[in-house]
């Protein structure tokens, strides 16, 4: 269960539904002319509380990569992903606060236009799409997550270096599993002419 696993103050239980079209999506911003929105951090951790882990991140920081935990905050909360048994994987926490990993350091993001009603709404439509046993810590896990929270808030990309360690553990768990299906293909068809 994502409580056990140190996530706190899961998913509020009232969340209203998204809006459908672009229209009713700026309904539910600032009015233009107010302030210039609710500014939006990204919160960087070094993944779970291992001091080993922390060493390894500063070495590879270097290398501008690593195994980092990323959290979006927008409106005072700490938006997040993890795995989950049952239900959803997102969860809220207090900025900064994730007690399952080591807190970092934060960078601004910009700043949405999006009411935290709209915000609320969002998220509860991206809850239902991230359930937390699609969690993988290579293809599905809380840097793609960030990324795709801050696309949908109108802000940029999660900077390149919190998906590269990922993105290569992917790259390379495809290779594996490319040549292990040539392997088995190669054994079939030498079967075939024994």
């Amino acid at each position: 269960m994502a409580a056990s696993r140190g996530y706190a103050l899961l998913l509020p239980s009232r969340v209203l539904s998204e809006p459908e079209t672009l229209e009713s999506a700026r309904a539910g911003q600032k009015p233009r002319g107010s302030s210039s929105g609710a500014p939006v951090t990204l919160h960087v951790y070094s993944v779970s509380g291992s001091q080993t882990v922390c060493k390894v991140n500063r070495f590879l920081s270097h290398l501008r990569t690593g195994a980092y935990h990323t959290a979006v905050e927008v409106h005072g909360k700490e938006w997040s992903y993890g795995y989950a048994d049952k239900g959803s994987g997102v969860f809220c926490c207090p900025p900064k606060e994730c007690d399952a990993h080591t807190y970092l350091y934060s960078l601004p993001m910009g700043h949405t236009q999006l009411l935290e009603q709209t915000v609320l709404a969002l998220i509860g439509r991206m809850a239902k799409e991230w359930q937390g046993d699609d969690y993988d810590i290579l293809r599905c896990n809380c840097c793609h997550f960030s990324h795709e929270l801050l696309r949908r808030l109108g802000l940029g990309p999660l900077p390149k270096q919190f998906m590269s360690l990922a993105s290569a553990g992917a790259a390379l768990g495809d290779k594996a599993q490319a040549m292990s299906s040539i392997r088995s293909s190669l054994v079939e068809a030498a079967a075939v002419f024994r």
